[in-house]
């Protein structure tokens, strides 16, 4: 039984694969004729001359590259401790003293 059951699937197959065989050949033969006229490509030579040219002024740095030059800009960046604030005089008035009298803290 096993064996009769496998030639009947081999069968079946082989009649799959034969008829994929003939279909192929039909889409073969009615296929459109392609001219063979010669398709011309660009050497490198060509491709190289036509490339934009890359300088060091416009060269893509890398982003380690970046990095290095930010820490050097950030180390030669002086820093001061001085700032300033700005209080409107319209919101903090400064009592004046009487004279001859003198401001003691609160």
């Amino acid at each position: 039984m096993s064996l009769t059951c496998f030639i009947e699937k081999l069968d079946n197959k082989n009649a799959e694969a034969n008829r994929l065989q003939t279909e192929l050949e039909a889409l073969k033969n009615a296929k459109p004729a392609i001219s063979k006229a010669p398709v011309s490509r660009p050497t490198y030579s060509e491709k190289a001359a036509s490339a934009p040219k890359v300088t060091a002024a416009n060269a893509p740095k890398s982003s380690k590259a970046a990095e290095k030059k930010q820490l050097e800009k950030s180390r030669n960046t002086k820093a001061t401790t001085r700032f300033m604030v700005e209080i409107p005089s319209s919101r903090w008035q400064v009592p004046k003293p009487e004279s001859g009298k003198r401001l003691r803290p609160g």
